[in-house]
């Protein structure tokens, strides 16, 4: 006889496009689907399965079936017409009836963590789409769908925003990653009223134990130095605005690497150690101007910068459990600091990160990435400086509290798997039940 445990579970994300924080959520949640139900034959809808496949070692689906030379659009109108008309329409059907076939087989779809819910340089007919898509196939095969501690909002464009609130109409249980997300989700007109909220994903990632074993190091000897030469982690981004596009942003790139390259020369110039973080492989336009910059201003201060390649999240960790201090932009770059007791600036292009600042009691180290100003952040990073060792503590304690947390959420989805419905499916898990931080 087949165990309970022996269910079919599809993820559904975008993972694999080299976001290290969509890596490590999925990293986080497969170890525990794994420790609480290891029987489950576990999949992943996502976007570069080979990618997934290669790092996982999980079977893998694309979410998007369709080759990419039919995306492009001819200029000519009538010609753009008879594409959409005789190609993209049908053929998007054809790829709707392969998604439904093959989610038809699954007990569950979990889409898992990250910021799934919002149009960051993406147009609505790409990510949000492909999201209402996928969510629909599920419940017209009758497969359960769940959303766990997922981010929300800002969605700008008002078809993505129609695209992601019927998605998640569709959820048999849906959490949030903070308040924050299921208010935002509210003030567009999405009122159920049945929804958690549990912390990032990413908090109950393991570490290795190489890592865990320099942290211990890092904490006991020089962490506790207020004196010693400090290592500064500081995470760079290519940020063209939230549109994200090199034409129009270009100008606002400029301004935002000025004013970091400034904050990086004056730490250098106090003879900190800079550490050049990333939070996604394309990030690395940021790191190589960011050098450049520093070249042409003063070359004296080039070995105390280090910019050694990041291309996975233990890279990510490695690095960031060398440094004292964190100023960062990306939301997971500014998150895995956190992890790392890591006191932190964060430089944020979207309000999760002062969200999430603001629940660990650093609310006042946060400026906006378009309009920070840099005498305010070296401020910023003197008065953290001052007082790191009570900062640390009471990250240190959140943190405790965030883990505890979401090992509650998945012992209730494990929970959810393991009961059988009255039709012999698994009962919906109850997200009203759902522990409110």
């Amino acid at each position: 006889m087949m165990s309970i445990q022996h269910k079919k579970i599809a993820l559904f994300g975008f993972f694999g496009w080299g976001n290290l924080g969509n890596t490590g959520t999925l990293q986080a949640f497969l170890h525990h689907l794994r420790r609480h139900l290891p029987e489950a034959e576990v999949h992943c809808i996502c976007a570069n399965p080979e990618d997934v496949a290669e790092h996982f070692q999980i079977p893998v689906f694309p979410i998007d079936l369709m080759p990419h030379r039919f995306w492009y659009k001819p200029t000519n109108p009538i010609l753009r017409v008879l594409h959409q008309g005789l190609l993209r329409v049908p053929l998007e059907a054809w790829l709707w009836f392969k998604a439904y076939r093959y989610v038809q087989g699954f007990d569950l779809l979990l889409i898992p963590g990250t910021g799934v819910l919002d149009d960051f340089g993406v147009g609505p007919f790409q990510t949000p789409y492909d999201l209402f898509k996928w969510c629909m196939v599920t419940k017209l095969s009758g497969t359960q769908l769940s959303f766990v501690s997922v981010g929300a909002g800002p969605i700008l464009h008002p078809v993505s925003r129609w695209f992601c609130k019927a998605a998640l109409a569709l959820a048999d249980y849906r959490s949030y990653r903070d308040e924050l997300s299921k208010r935002y989700m509210a003030s567009i007109g999405f009122t159920r009223g049945d929804n958690g909220v549990y912390p990032d994903l990413m908090f109950s990632l393991p570490l290795p134990s190489d890592i865990n074993k320099l942290w211990s190091d890092a904490s006991s000897n020089k962490m506790q130095q207020q004196e010693a030469v400090r290592v500064i982690g500081v995470g760079v981004i290519e940020y063209y605005g939230w549109h994200n596009t090199h034409e129009n942003g270009e100008e606002l790139y400029q301004q935002y690497l000025a004013k970091l390259g400034r904050f990086v020369l004056w730490l250098l110039e106090k003879e900190h150690v800079v550490r050049i973080l990333i939070g996604q492989i394309h990030d690395q336009r940021a790191v190589d101007d960011l050098k450049v910059y520093i070249e042409r201003t003063n070359t004296a201060l080039l070995p105390l910068l280090i910019a050694e390649p990041i291309a996975s999240t233990a890279d990510l960790f490695q690095q960031i459990v060398t440094t004292d201090m964190v100023v960062a932009t990306r939301f997971h770059n500014v998150l895995c600091s956190l992890m790392l007791d890591k006191p932190v600036v964060s430089i944020g292009y979207a309000k999760k990160n002062d969200v999430l600042m603001a629940e660990m009691g650093l609310g006042e180290y946060c400026q906006q990435i378009e309009e920070f100003d840099v005498e305010r952040l070296q401020a910023q990073f003197t008065r953290l400086a001052e007082n790191s060792d009570q900062i640390r503590e009471q990250i240190r304690a959140k943190n405790i509290e965030y883990r505890q947390a979401l090992d509650e959420q998945y012992r209730q989805i494990a929970q959810s798997v393991q009961t059988p419905g009255p039709e012999g499916r698994t009962d919906r898990l109850d997200a009203g039940s759902a522990a409110v931080l």
